[in-house]
């Protein structure tokens, strides 16, 4: 089912960690989303690392490693919250790929390094999407959060989405560099940042 038409009334999304805060509020999409395409971009484009790549199931032991992978205060400022190992074990477990939009970037070692996480939803009559981005501090002021935006917002567009929302530490100077790089509309109020923006911009 497209996501433009897997719009469920009568359900919301659990509160998962960062994500959830925007989409809590409007109508979650009952998916599953358009399929992930395997078409060889997870091999190194440059030796190093991958193109961006749209994630399944089979990714979900790859995923549990980079969110273990963070300190602990990576793993607050990407959750908002203390996220104990088995904490964000249940949080993997729970990750529905064909509900949301998971896009990824491997090293040479099929290690995750860096990851976006989308969750579709409907408010005020439109299609939204909710974001969340982590990427392992080796890999950080590199272009990554950048390039998994770009494949985010591509995809978003193309699914008729209006406008993708983020919630994030105050503190996250990356994020925020980020989403004035895109123009994105911000607002801060008690250390917290919510953020707005065009996917076709």
């Amino acid at each position: 089912m497209h996501i433009s038409t897997a719009l469920n009334a009568g359900t919301q999304p659990p509160p998962v960690g960062g994500l959830g805060r925007f989409a809590e509020t409007g109508r979650h999409f009952d998916g599953p989303l358009a399929a992930p395409v395997q078409d060889g971009s997870r091999r190194t484009s440059d030796g190093l690392l991958s193109v961006p790549a749209r994630l399944d199931d089979g990714d979900r032991p790859a995923v549990l490693a980079h969110f273990l992978s963070l300190s602990e205060d990576d793993r607050r400022m990407r959750f908002l919250r203390v996220m104990a190992d088995h904490a964000i074990e249940a949080y993997v477990a729970r990750i529905a790929f064909s509900e949301i939009v998971c896009f990824g970037v491997f090293d040479a070692q099929r290690s995750l390094v860096a990851l976006v996480e989308g969750i579709p939803y409907s408010s005020q009559a439109k299609l939204m999407m909710e974001a969340a981005f982590s990427t392992n501090e080796a890999w950080r002021r590199n272009g990554l959060a950048r390039a998994l935006c770009e494949s985010l917002g591509e995809y978003a567009s193309s699914c008729g989405v209006a406008r993708v929302a983020l919630h994030c530490d105050g503190r996250n100077r990356p994020m925020r560099a980020l989403l004035c790089a895109i123009d994105a509309v911000t607002h801060i109020e008690e250390g917290e940042l919510d953020a707005e923006w065009d996917p076709t911009q």
